[in-house]
């Protein structure tokens, strides 16, 4: 089952988790949709090691910014020019390691 999930801080208003994972239900997406709700974007790595099946992220404040220097390769057109990310594309590789763009 692919994951896909919100990083944040805080959550508790968010309706995402309920929206999307109702979304991949009805349409038959063997997927589900995890809000993590993160105190310091320092926790963002864990999230990716503890979670190999994640194949996305949308990101919400206060981490659209801080978020940026985890990513391997930002649009110019989008991202890069206004310095702010608001999806993450997770591409698994080989060995495990990952590339995160936005998206």
């Amino acid at each position: 089952m692919d994951k896909y999930g919100l990083i944040g801080f805080p959550l508790g208003h968010s309706f995402s988790e309920g929206f999307f994972n109702q979304k991949f239900y009805s349409e038959g997406i063997d997927a589900c949709y995890v809000n993590y709700e993160i105190a310091d974007i320092a926790e963002f790595k864990h999230i990716l090691q503890d979670n190999p099946n994640l194949k996305g992220m949308n990101v919400t404040i206060p981490y659209k910014e801080k978020v940026i220097k985890y990513l391997d390769e930002l649009d110019p057109e989008t991202a890069k020019k206004i310095g702010a990310v608001n999806v993450i594309k997770i591409v698994n590789l080989p060995k495990g390691k990952k590339k995160l763009k936005d998206s």
